[in-house]
């Protein structure tokens, strides 16, 4: 067997144990030789460089790619959860799961004033969270005002409640609507002492919860009642929300949309609030968690590996 010959079959041998996936017992019986023999020729091959093996470290390419966007963006801290989902509830349980852990962290930091807003991942966050015994003295708030929509993840008290079961700290309840409301609505329902208290606790928050919501043509986006009309005001620029203040890819809010309808956190109070943990999933928020994070007020955010890809390949 000349050089050339024997280069073939060291390509025929590592293709059968490499790439098939073949014991080397098996190797040995299909050409006829002995284990030994496939076992030296398999050495061979990878010290002739026919065979590369290249370990994929899972988790310095996320920590690296973390990294990127801190570099990136005003943010302190950045997690990705790795794996490509084809199923988004799969994506939104695994974020979930790692997100409960996480705010356990933010809570051994002292973080007692906790405000959480709506939405299918914060949803998920909330139905993944278990007891501790940091959240006895815990103060549990709502971001956003109540809203008729009847899926789960937009009833916001029962979310607040749900969350101070969970962990046994105290819930404190909305008692006026979201809007978007007429401005003679809103006059009046900001004037109530509801209004005065919600507002008192809104500045104390030193933990937020938070999703970032896309806006535009999308399957995914779920549109509380009267918020489709409200955007077809003036929603060319818009991207995306947090806590329905809309925001551009620039990372400007957009105050003309719902300034005066809203009943939320206001934008300022949101803006002082020590840590706001962002959890978004699915690709199709691209550019809504950039003009986001370009708002400058999210100070961690876990997301997945597919989104902190596409993101990393949209600013490059």
């Amino acid at each position: 067997m000349n050089d050339t010959e024997y280069l073939q079959k060291l390509v025929q041998v590592a293709r059968l144990y490499y790439e098939e996936n073949m014991t080397q017992q098996a190797i040995s019986k299909k050409l006829g030789t002995t284990r030994q023999s496939i076992s030296k020729m398999l050495s061979e091959a990878r010290e002739r460089s026919i065979v590369e093996i290249k370990i994929n470290d899972v988790e310095t390419n996320l920590s690296k790619a973390a990294q990127m966007i801190k570099e990136i963006f005003p943010i302190q801290n950045v997690t990705i959860v790795p794996g490509h989902f084809n199923d988004d509830a799969l994506a939104r349980k695994m974020l979930a799961q790692r997100a409960a852990l996480y705010f356990d962290d933010l809570c051994r930091e002292g973080l007692h004033k906790i405000g959480i807003s709506w939405g299918r991942s914060v949803y998920s966050f909330v139905e993944q969270c278990s007891e501790s015994s940091l959240l006895q003295r815990a103060d549990i708030f709502p971001l956003v005002g109540a809203s008729s929509q009847a899926a789960a993840y937009f009833m916001i008290n029962e979310m607040v409640r749900m969350l101070s079961e969970k962990t046994g700290g105290t819930a404190h309840f909305i008692n006026l609507p979201l809007g978007p409301l007429s401005p003679e609505d809103y006059e009046l329902f900001t004037r109530t002492q509801a209004y005065a208290e919600i507002l008192d606790q809104w500045q104390e928050i030193d933990l937020a919860v938070i999703g970032i919501g896309a806006i535009g043509n999308l399957k995914h986006r779920s549109y509380y009642p009267g918020e489709s009309e409200l955007l077809a005001e003036d929603c060319a620029n818009i991207i995306g929300d947090i806590c329905t203040h809309y925001f551009d890819l620039q990372g400007r809010i957009t105050e003309t949309i719902g300034a005066a309808s809203m009943i939320r956190i206001p934008f300022e109070n949101l803006a002082k609030v020590k840590r706001v943990l962002a959890l978004v999933n699915g690709n199709e928020k691209i550019d809504a968690v950039t003009g986001a994070l370009k708002l400058g007020i999210v100070t961690d955010i876990i997301i997945d590996e597919a989104l902190a890809e596409g993101i990393i390949a949209r600013l490059s």
